[in-house]
């Protein structure tokens, strides 16, 4: 059976106080680079290794949120081994609500629908990724957050 792995660059985070044999069911590490990132180690029964996922931009966003806010919640969910399930409902939850404000904002917004309907697509473009980061801005907190 292959055991954990740590890599030195990384610092250990969290580690799931649930066992299979002497070794957990997961644990997480953070990336030691310029973006933060994490990388989330599941142990797959079957396969007796491993597992590894790289947590970047929202899921990371989130995870770093759980370290320094809810740390109890991220100790249950590492321990349970749902901890990446949850990352992926809120982190889709969080897009699927962006995208439909975003919609909304952009066939309100009579400076977008101008640029659109005179064909002016570098103005739609940037008119909609301002729209976009103002929905995340709005919405992040509420999903994500919480």
């Amino acid at each position: 059976m292959k055991g954990m792995k740590t890599n030195m660059r990384n610092k250990l985070v969290v580690v799931s106080k649930t066992f299979i044999g002497k070794y957990p069911i997961c644990y997480l590490e953070e990336r030691k680079t310029e973006e933060k990132s994490y990388i989330y180690y599941h142990y797959d029964r079957k396969t007796e290794q491993y597992i590894t996922r790289t947590l970047i931009m929202l899921e990371a966003l989130y995870v770093n949120h759980l370290i320094n806010d809810n740390p109890d919640l991220l100790q249950n969910l590492m321990n349970n081994g749902k901890l990446y399930l949850d990352i992926e409902r809120r982190v889709r939850r969080a897009e699927k609500a962006v995208e439909n404000q975003l919609n909304k904002w952009c066939s309100e917004d009579k400076e977008f629908q101008s640029a659109l309907s005179n064909s002016k697509f570098d103005k739609c473009d940037r008119l909609e990724r301002n729209l976009k980061a103002r929905a995340e801005e709005t919405i992040y907190p509420d999903i994500l957050y919480i």
